[in-house]
């Protein structure tokens, strides 16, 4: 779907439909005579006598298909430019597409990927290695055209007593001075194709392209699951992945499945397939500076430096912002709880990155970091979208410094702007769902340094129960001084809070014991001496206990003391 966005004409939403069709007999035999499947299927079984890894899948599709089965997966973009362009070359979308492996086009500004990597997706979900393409593009001149054109992708194997290796092509043979070779079908000829190969397009979709993917097939699933399944997953994936498109109206994603030519099953992709915190975080009004509560929204603006790019005269870095916001949410279940959802230009949601070691006290929440040209429409914006897409890898799917891209594009210094940004998030993050006043960025950045905060919180159940805060640390040359508070949100049972100590990098405990505990109906005790581990024990109607720890380091380690760091871990539990 991102190569369809970033095709984009004019002003109108761009459309995407997949269609997923289980084909009746006459029509599976009308496909399969239209795609010259018998010589197809002569070389897809070379591909099974041979030692390929793909051998056995290949040989169970052409099993399924010898007995009746067949699945295609169509999928329509509209309001988009087409496969465009001559059949070689790098000008256009038809050869990058359709020819070129890892080859994209120059024009990258904004986009959130390109017909280079993700394009292998297509000939992963297929069975027997076979994508057909379908197109209505305008050419230089402003007049309506058509093209087909195929690509199979097969290993080394044997066929037509000979040998082969790497593409197979779909399309009008042409002889030229290095031997044969198939073009795309153009024109009136290609519509008739289009017919009899689930590649029309109805008028009103516009320019465009659709892929076929024959012999769909999912890679990670061992057993064929229902159309019906299939196709709510792909509104469901396209709604968590894109839903800042669809929201704002410019991505507009249906599916829909057909058995033996009846259709059982359209859906479209709403926002609200997707997780709704994210929408709230990113639309509603903001509550305050700190959100605490599940319906709470704040935000901050994150300060992001762009290293200077190898061909620049200007003196420094580009230094730019990006917006981070934040909804609570009463729960934290769901695969992308308490996440942040990274997004740029594109509108695409690179990753849901989380912020490790916040403790959060009611609930959860959902967050999006709104970067580059998504953020605004300032100079430092756009420079800012170019860096984070060059920190891309080709699988558009986070944010790294050891891109070739960055390689080649910036000075050193890319690993440093992306983990300032990092560190960045993760203290907004803590300054806005903590209820502690604001303090300067050193002192929470150096307490992050010094505590591992919310260690395991017991059962599922328990989970979220609890708030363990470290206020703060002292270390006089002999022992540590740590401060700090527990708080029960739920829950009328006796509990008790297991802490334990050592420093950064090593795995020897350092001894702990009590200093002082706020309520007489708190007591400290060694429950593991073996282990070091530390208990406060806290009657039922008790919900918030003040308590000071020191922690001792053995002789030996007081030189390595000096220049490390403590980690303190707290694990709440309610007796059961």
């Amino acid at each position: 779907m991102q190569n369809s966005t970033d095709q984009q004409v004019g002003e109108k939403p761009v459309r995407v439909r997949f269609t997923l069709h289980e084909l009746s007999d006459d029509a599976r035999d009308d496909f399969l005579a239209t795609l010259r499947w018998e010589r197809l299927s002569d070389h897809l079984a070379g591909v099974v006598n041979s030692k390929s890894l793909i051998n056995g899948r290949v040989r169970d599709a052409l099993d399924e298909i010898e007995d009746g089965r067949l699945l295609l997966l169509q999928i329509e973009d509209g309001g988009t430019k087409g496969l465009t362009g001559e059949e070689d070359g790098t000008a256009g979308n038809f050869a990058a597409l359709c020819k070129h492996v890892l080859v994209t086009n120059d024009d990258k500004a904004a986009k959130g990927g390109s017909y280079g990597l993700g394009k292998a997706v297509l000939w992963r979900f297929s069975a027997v290695e076979t994508v057909l393409f379908g197109s209505k593009f305008r050419k230089p001149d402003g007049v309506l055209d058509r093209r087909v054109f195929g690509r199979t992708e097969l290993p080394f194997h044997n066929a037509e007593k000979r040998q082969w290796a790497g593409p197979g092509w779909f399309g009008m043979p042409e002889e030229t001075s290095a031997g044969r070779r198939a073009i795309s079908v153009r024109g009136g000829a290609a519509a008739d194709l289009e017919r009899r190969l689930f590649l029309e397009r109805d008028d009103e979709v516009g320019t465009g392209t659709t892929a076929l993917i024959v012999g769909f097939s999912e890679p990670a699933s061992e057993q064929h699951r229902p159309v019906t399944d299939i196709v709510f997953e792909i509104v469901q994936s396209a709604a968590r992945w894109f839903w800042p498109r669809i929201n704002d109206g410019t991505l507009i994603v249906e599916a829909s499945g057909y058995v033996g030519g009846d259709l059982i099953i359209h859906e479209s992709a709403v926002a609200a397939l997707a997780d709704p915190g994210f929408v709230s975080a990113a639309q509603l009004a903001t509550t305050g500076d700190v959100a605490l509560k599940p319906g709470d929204v704040a935000e901050r603006s994150l300060e992001l430096r762009v290293p200077r790019e190898k061909t620049s005269e200007l003196p420094g870095e580009i230094e730019g912002q990006v917006l981070l916001r934040l909804f609570r949410v009463d729960d934290d279940g769901g695969s992308d709880s308490s996440s942040v959802a990274l997004i740029r230009g594109a509108g695409m949601v690179v990753k849901h990155h989380r912020v490790a070691g916040i403790p959060l006290q009611g609930g959860g929440y959902r967050a999006v970091l709104v970067a580059g040209t998504r953020h605004g429409a300032d100079p430092s914006d756009a420079a800012i979208e170019e860096f984070l897409r060059s920190a891309e890898p080709p699988e558009h799917d986070q944010w790294v410094h050891h891109t070739n891209a960055l390689r080649s594009r910036y000075r050193p210094g890319a690993k440093a702007r992306l983990d300032e940004m990092w560190n960045k998030i993760r203290l907004a993050v803590m300054e806005m769902t903590s209820s502690k006043p604001g303090t300067s960025e050193e002192g929470p950045s150096m307490l992050a340094r010094y505590f591992q905060m919310g260690g395991k919180t017991g059962t599922q159940r328990q989970k979220h129960r609890f708030l363990i805060e470290f206020e703060s640390m002292r270390f006089d040359g002999v022992q540590w001084a740590v401060e700090g508070r527990a708080r029960r949100t739920k829950g009328d049972k006796p509990w008790h809070i297991d802490l334990d100590a050592k420093l950064a990098g090593e795995s020897a405990k350092v001894p702990l014991e009590i200093l002082d505990g706020s309520s007489q109906n708190a007591h400290a005790s060694v429950v593991d001496a073996a282990r070091q581990v530390l208990r406060i024990e806290v009657a039922r109607d008790v919900s918030d206990v003040r308590f000071k720890l020191s922690a001792l380091p053995r002789e030996e380690d007081r030189s390595l003391a000096l220049e490390s760091t403590l980690r303190v871990d707290a694990r709440p539990h309610e007796e059961v």
